[in-house]
């Protein structure tokens, strides 16, 4: 029997799910050593590859599929994919390169998921400001409208557990994820056409319109993540959590592309040339169907490994019960709920400070770079860092930039330009949020 064969007839330890739990401070102990345990699972070539799996990594020998991976990742990473200066040996046995085109972010099974977080970037920060400047300005939405809209739109992000249960729960077409995968990106195309559809949108067209927009994108996240997980067990112990970095990356330079559209296309009123609202959405709509539809029928969904709803809710209470979940949990809920958001920001600096669309994509694009360098500062200065240190530092900053914010309120700027000013503040209050993300996510 070929190495090949014995490496397929391997499977990842059965049980792979905790039993018992009860909320004591030792709940751990009962993935510990096990199957569950980070520490002992089975991983990288101890684990089976799928069949699947190896007739893709068979399509990525020839040479037009390198040179156009290579080009994947130059433009969804800006050449900072992780992976792009990793030295990567040939491999002569078909699993490994298999396994190796598994844990690959730009692979044949895989581009598709780097396409789509490089188009979540993108979403969360092309319309923003067109549309936040489009309330304000052209149907003159006060700071409560706003807030609504806002409100909205964050809505879905609140549903991602019950969207993750569902789609774990019930197969379609006889396949685990990407059915869904594929719904939530024409739910989003769907939304962004419809919109477009009105040269002049209402605010109650804008607000649910958006609203669905945002659903559509977070039910494809939702898989794709999931997806990232299943294909964490093919990573080495080098190579661990490489693939969910790169895709921090792709979506960071996605969410800098989107806020550089946003800034320089909407503003016909200023600069005589550019996008009505309904052009940017159109626009919007068409992105992903050039750079993701395209590349989702090579994405690879094994099958299997459905959950009933009640063993899904029961294992998530039994993980909420620990102490080492909970507690930093309810710590993070009670941090949340005393953030006081500030739903007239954007009125102030329209009808305050006469900022243009441009003015506020500046802002924009300064918030989505400085989110991006703290994903960078966090690796290399902060990982390991216990989270409630970054967050007693990073609590204390926030405080500064907060009256640093009431300066400009007051429009005791100095000589520096409210602009300048008003970028700053923005931004590293960005970088706090994601230094924030990544510490609790991290732990």
């Amino acid at each position: 029997m070929s190495d090949d064969e014995l490496l397929l007839q391997r499977r990842r330890p059965a049980g792979s799910r905790p039993s018992g739990g009860g909320g004591g401070d030792d709940d751990d102990a009962d993935i510990k050593g096990g199957d569950r345990d980070p520490a002992t699972m089975a991983r990288g070539d101890d684990v089976a590859v799928p069949l699947l799996a190896l007739e893709a990594a068979e399509s990525e020998l020839n040479g037009f599929w390198k040179y156009f991976s290579l080009a994947l990742k130059v433009l969804f990473s800006m050449g900072l994919a992780p992976s792009l200066w990793r030295n990567l040996e040939e491999e002569d046995s078909k699993s490994r390169r298999a396994r190796r085109s598994l844990v690959d972010l730009f692979s044949v099974p895989n581009v598709a998921l780097a396409s789509h977080y490089w188009n979540v970037g993108l979403a969360l920060n092309f319309l923003s400001t067109p549309v936040t400047y489009y309330l304000v300005d052209s149907l003159d939405a006060s700071a409560a409208v706003i807030n609504q809209y806002s409100a909205l739109t964050y809505l879905p992000w609140c549903l991602k557990v019950f969207i993750g249960i569902y789609s774990d729960s019930i197969p379609l077409a006889g396949q685990h994820r990407k059915p869904y995968f594929v719904i939530g990106w024409v739910v989003f195309v769907l939304s962004c056409g419809w919109l477009a559809l009105y040269d002049e949108p209402s605010v109650t067209q804008v607000n649910y319109l958006s609203a669905l927009m945002v659903l559509g994108y977070i039910l494809s996240d939702v898989v794709a993540d999931a997806l990232i997980v299943e294909r964490s067990v093919y990573e080495t112990k080098a190579e661990l959590g490489l693939m969910r970095t790169e895709g921090y990356v792709i979506r960071s330079v996605g969410g800098v592309t989107g806020a550089v559209l946003g800034t320089i296309l909407y503003n016909k009123a200023s600069w005589g040339w550019g996008l009505t609202i309904g052009q940017c959405c159109l626009l919007q709509a068409a992105i992903p169907l050039l750079t993701l539809a395209p590349l989702t029928p090579w994405l690879l969904d094994t099958g299997g490994g459905y959950q009933d709803v009640v063993t899904a809710a029961r294992e998530i209470w039994q993980l909420v019960q620990r102490r080492t979940v909970w507690w930093p949990m309810a710590f993070i809920y009670m941090y949340s709920v005393l953030q006081i958001a500030n739903p007239a920001w954007t009125n102030f600096l329209v009808e305050g400070l006469g900022f243009e669309n441009y003015e506020i994509g500046i802002i924009t694009i300064a918030s989505s770079v400085f989110s991006w360098a703290a994903l960078y500062v966090y690796k290399e200065c902060f990982f390991g860092t216990n989270w409630q240190m970054i967050y007693y530092f990073t609590t204390a900053l926030n405080f500064l930039l907060s009256i640093l914010q009431v300066l400009l309120v007051t429009g005791e700027t100095g000589s520096v330009p409210k602009l300048l000013f008003a970028t700053g503040d923005v931004a590293f209050m960005a970088f706090v949020m994601y230094m924030q993300v990544r510490s609790t996510v991290h732990q």
